[in-house]
């Protein structure tokens, strides 16, 4: 059929051209899979090397050098298959070239991978029924009748579970949320443990995993309230009466979130007023965390400290006031409220009795406040208007040291005064105390107290000696936290401005 020359230019191109084309394709191949810029490159490379130039030799080696027509079936194959990939291959440079991230052609363009495989699949297997209905003669017409009815049949039977799929295809590719960010849908909240094409599943706080279809993601809505690499965003609300000027509550719950441990103060929080409803001003602040797994842990924290807050500023929550459900039963004796109730306490745990007539000026204005392990009653360098007398629980004074560190000066007791000598002359106080268990005190006024003292000389003179304790103590063990830099620098300084203070 052929001429001798035909065959013989055939097979020798054949000889030549294909060793060298498979030789050079695989130097490329190996040049690019060593730059990051052109990595990406590598793999329709191999395609053509390692399937289209194989595929091709057959094709021109049985057609060309053995001269079989190309009606036979080896022929035929050969061809099919090599069309295929053929096409396989051009999809796969041309997806590289407008999607690839490093193309210049591709620009903002950001499809997910598996919606691209997809794509791809689909018009591999439209290019493949075009390449068989041409080269084998299939008449595709009744194929394609008999898939459009089996479609619609198949559809209808999995209209949800196709719902989910391509709700999981707008959602991905959307990218609206991703794997670690804080997410609320309905009453449940928690990071997202994974994303697929047909459902999302939530960690709840309970700890259980929360398995929700795509579809019904779709139909709801869904709030992300922080990323994965973020702060992470958890509401918390609460409400105060009327009689409250919203500035002043405001102004407290901003302070208690800003002494939360654990709470972030980037940007600083700030509370606001929510609603005005039937039982109270609704009051909201967003409690804002770096670790999403402890964003509940802080609120809780932050909200425990709001009650303390109110306790000690004399404020009573919206709740308070709601006596439809009153409370029964037994428990613990109610806390002391009345400057009559304060009396009877402070006679029996400050050892005050022999001046009961003058407890009643004393406790007039006095009120009593509570603080949770931790909470500061007074800080260091601020003033302290009131004198404290423990009820319930112990507090400690506490001096920072230069590793970082707290180094105890004196630890309060039931009964005694948390007083130091720089409160009764206005000047701001050497240490911090706070509270090292849950604890109870009365709080008076320190103009009264002093009013008190000027009435009770021998009362003066012993707590003149109980600071005078105080003070030794306190030097000693300021001395032993850091006796070589005394006088000679930070801490020296530090240390001696104390001394000045308990002296003065």
């Amino acid at each position: 059929m052929f001429g001798l020359s035909d065959w013989m230019v055939w097979g020798a191109a054949l000889l030549i051209l294909f060793p060298l084309l498979i030789v050079g394709l695989g130097e490329l191949a190996e040049d690019m899979g060593s730059s990051a810029r052109l990595k990406a490159y590598e793999t329709p490379v191999m395609i053509v090397r390692n399937g289209v130039l194989p595929l091709a030799f057959a094709a021109i080696l049985l057609r060309f050098v053995a001269g079989i027509d190309g009606q036979h079936l080896a022929v035929r194959v050969v061809d099919t298959v090599l069309w295929i990939v053929v096409l396989n291959a051009a999809l796969a440079f041309l997806n590289l070239v407008l999607f690839n991230p490093a193309s210049t052609v591709s620009g903002r363009v950001r499809i997910p991978k598996l919606l691209l495989d997809i794509l791809r699949f689909f018009f591999v297997v439209c290019g493949a029924a075009v390449i068989i209905s041409t080269i084998w003669g299939v008449n595709l017409g009744s194929l394609v009748t008999a898939l459009g009815v089996g479609s619609v049949v198949i559809g209808l039977a999995l209209q949800d579970t196709l719902g989910s799929l391509f709700s999981g295809i707008a959602l991905v590719s959307a990218r609206q949320f991703r794997v670690g960010d804080w997410v609320r849908f309905g009453t449940d909240e928690g990071p997202v443990l994974s994303q697929n094409w047909r459902t999302v599943t939530i960690k709840t706080r309970s700890g259980d995993a929360l398995v929700i279809p795509n579809g019904v993601l779709a139909r709801a809505p869904l709030t992300v309230l922080g990323q994965a690499a973020g702060s992470v965003i958890a509401p918390a609300d609460m409400r105060f009466p009327y009689a409250y000027s919203p500035d002043m509550i405001c102004a407290l719950l901003t302070e208690t979130a800003m002494n939360t441990p654990g709470f972030h103060l980037d940007p600083p929080p700030a509370a606001r007023v929510s609603a005005f409803e039937d039982n109270g001003i609704r009051y909201g602040v967003s409690v804002r965390t770096l670790d999403p797994q402890k964003v509940y842990a802080v609120r809780s924290e932050y909200l425990i400290n709001v009650w303390f807050m109110a306790q000690r500023n004399g404020l009573t929550m919206a709740g308070e006031l709601n006596t439809a459900f009153p409370m029964v039963g037994t428990g613990p004796s109610p806390t002391p409220t009345t400057a009559g109730d304060l009396k009877r306490v402070v006679e029996t745990t400050a050892g005050f009795a022999y001046a009961t007539a003058d407890l009643d000026t004393l406790l007039a204005r006095g009120r009593l406040e509570r603080y949770r392990p931790n909470q500061a009653l007074t800080e260091a360098g601020k003033l302290a208007p009131v004198v404290y007398i423990i009820l319930k629980g112990r507090a400690r004074a506490v001096q920072a040291s230069v590793d970082g560190g707290e180094v105890v000066l004196h630890d309060f007791d039931v009964g005694q005064l948390v007083l130091a000598k720089a409160t009764l002359r206005g000047a701001g106080m050497p240490y911090t105390i706070k509270a090292t268990s849950n604890l109870e005190v009365v709080a008076v006024a320190v103009a009264d107290f002093k009013a008190f003292c000027d009435g009770n000389i021998k009362i003066a003179q012993e707590i003149e000696q109980i600071l005078s304790a105080r003070e030794d103590a306190a030097l000693r063990t300021l001395a032993k936290s850091a006796p070589e830099q005394s006088g000679s620098g930070a801490v020296g300084d530090r240390n001696q401005l104390i001394k000045d203070l308990l002296r003065s």
